[in-house]
């Protein structure tokens, strides 16, 4: 083998080798950035969760315990229950 050949085929190699590596690290990155959205999403649909569940709380106490928001009534600025069940459906 001529040594014109041996380079050619060097450099082929290795030019072969740096375009797999480049393929390789942009699906990388493409990957990392769809966990990334996927993780916020979670913590979203994990904040959206929390604040359904605190709703959902207040009422079931507005429910099953009428007669103590009827002695809050006049302390409260507006009613608890159809606020709380207003922000609810919004929800």
């Amino acid at each position: 083998m001529k040594i014109r050949t041996r380079i050619t085929l060097l450099a082929g190699l290795v030019f072969s080798s740096l375009i797999l590596i480049s393929s390789i690290a942009v699906w990388s990155m493409n990957e990392i950035s769809r966990l990334k959205k996927t993780t916020l999403m979670g913590f979203e649909l994990l904040s959206q969760a929390r604040t359904l569940h605190g709703l959902m709380k207040d009422l079931l106490f507005d429910i099953f315990t009428p007669q103590t928001y009827r002695l809050l009534k006049d302390v409260l600025y507006s009613p608890r229950f159809n606020t709380t069940l207003r922000t609810f459906k919004e929800t």
